[in-house]
């Protein structure tokens, strides 16, 4: 295992394939490709079989096949309730793949690991006691990695077993890499918030360790949205649960202020390529912290890559043809709030109102409905707005309404979501910068300190 930690794993598994792939496996897998962006992912379900008829022991098909089950699942979910037997009969055909490959010992195998945290994740087939096991093995194959670490310590949780969550967050305190520190800071300052059972010794070693990693970063990063809000519900938990001097506590309690108002202050930076949907870990910082880079198959074949060309298009101003690239994103994967939101922008910045007016009601219809996709979604349209210093006031207030639409959903779906009460309050706040009726501003800015009270009220809580 010294060796794969060494190696980037997609590295070694682009060699193993070149080395036992069945022959035309190259132009077999452009068709399976092809059929995946076209919709026509029963089909590729069909070529795969074939390809496993007589290469069974192939995991890298193997793979695909079990991704592509899992395509249809996510897709039967967006149709509703109705289509709940579809979308777990798929997920558990799904699972049988994974399953397969990860009982062998291809270089698949940590790969499959990963996305059986996900089939049984709680947003899927909700089976914590097989997240265990699995993240349990991950822990063993990658103990550097945070995702074992943390879906672990998530799952002992959702089965009743707070103790043995606390002692997993403790000892991957010491186990995992430099660059994964961040997530599992933010994933422990939320996990303590929630612990009931755990001792006062146990959570202020917990968030000693994550108060450190977090001070670092913001060293190098003072104005990092996500590091300043999990700052601050650090200091409101140290106030609420750990701190018994009342001098200390006003101190705490003001401390968490002042990283919530450099959160609301902070300028947005959206340069980068967006991050992959957020998987069931993700935690109580918004826009949420992007989870570890997803393994091929999260995203249709293709996809991420895609999404890179589009923000160099965009980057070049090429406005029209990210647009195209987006839209063709979009059809590969409906449910996936930044190609909406990224297809939209570039219309605006392309001059095509209407169009992007248009593509915002159709986001508005084919994202999920459940209150984190909704949350995405509201980020994404605000720090359009913020990023945008030349932006017109219409389109401000256009993209604005909509983002203050999306945390409207987000809690009609999840009234005690209180993250998205403090976005909501961050939106309605923007929108009083582009109105010029002193009544109106005066009512936004009221309003947006009445949310930005209720959000700190029900953190507390």
């Amino acid at each position: 295992m010294a060796a794969m930690a060494a190696t980037p794993l997609l590295v070694i598994i682009a060699l193993v394939v070149s080395l036992q792939a069945p022959a035309g496996w190259d132009a077999t897998y452009q068709r399976v490709l092809q059929l995946m962006l076209d919709d026509k992912t029963a089909d590729a379900i069909l070529v795969l079989e074939g390809v496993l008829k007589s290469s069974p022991g192939f995991d890298a098909a193997r793979y695909e096949l079990a991704g592509a089950h899992r395509m249809l699942a996510l897709g039967a979910a967006l149709k509703g309730p109705s289509q709940e037997a579809t979308k777990r009969r798929e997920l558990g055909l799904a699972a049988v793949e994974y399953r397969r490959i990860a009982e062998g010992t291809s270089q698949y195998k940590p790969l499959a690991i990963v996305q059986l945290l996900m089939v049984y994740g709680e947003d899927e087939l909700d089976r914590p006691n097989e997240v265990i096991s699995f993240a349990r093995q991950y822990v063993q194959i990658d103990p550097g990695s945070a995702t074992g670490h943390v879906a672990l310590a998530n799952a002992l949780t959702a089965s009743g077993q707070e103790a043995a969550a606390t002692a997993a967050f403790l000892a991957a305190r010491t186990r995992v890499r430099t660059d994964d520190a961040p997530l599992l800071a933010t994933v422990i300052v939320e996990y303590v918030h929630k612990a009931k059972a755990s001792s006062t010794a146990d959570l202020k070693a917990l968030v000693d360790w994550a108060d450190g990693v977090l001070d670092r970063l913001l060293r190098d990063a003072p104005n990092d949205r996500k590091l300043l809000l999990t700052k601050a519900a650090s200091a409101s938990f140290r106030a609420d649960r750990l701190e018994t001097d009342p001098a200390r506590k006003r101190a705490l309690k003001a401390e968490a202020d002042r990283a919530f108002s450099r959160f609301e202050n902070a300028n947005p930076d959206r340069s980068a390529v967006p991050p992959p949907p957020p998987s069931a870990t993700d935690l109580a910082s918004i826009p949420p912290p992007p989870p570890p880079p997803p393994p091929p198959s999260a995203m249709p074949p293709g996809f991420v890559s895609a999404m890179a060309d589009a923000h160099n298009l965009m980057t070049a101003k090429r406005y029209t043809d990210a647009a195209a690239v987006l839209e063709k994103l979009i059809r590969s994967k409906p449910d996936f709030p930044p190609p909406h939101y990224m297809r939209a922008n570039a219309l605006l910045l392309a001059g095509q109102r209407a169009a992007a007016d248009a593509a915002l009601k159709a986001a508005r219809t084919a994202i999920s409905v459940e209150a984190e996709a909704r949350l995405m979604a509201a980020t994404y349209l605000f720090d359009f707005v913020n990023s945008n210093e030349t932006i017109a006031a219409a389109d401000a207030k256009m993209l604005l309404a909509e983002a203050r639409l999306m945390a409207d959903d987000a809690l009609q779906k999840n009234s005690s979501y209180w993250e998205a009460v403090v976005y909501k309050s961050v939106v309605v706040r923007a929108q009083a910068k582009y109105e010029t009726d002193p009544a109106v501003v005066k009512a936004l800015t009221t309003e947006a300190a009445r949310l930005r009270a209720q959000a700190e009220a029900m953190r507390r809580k």
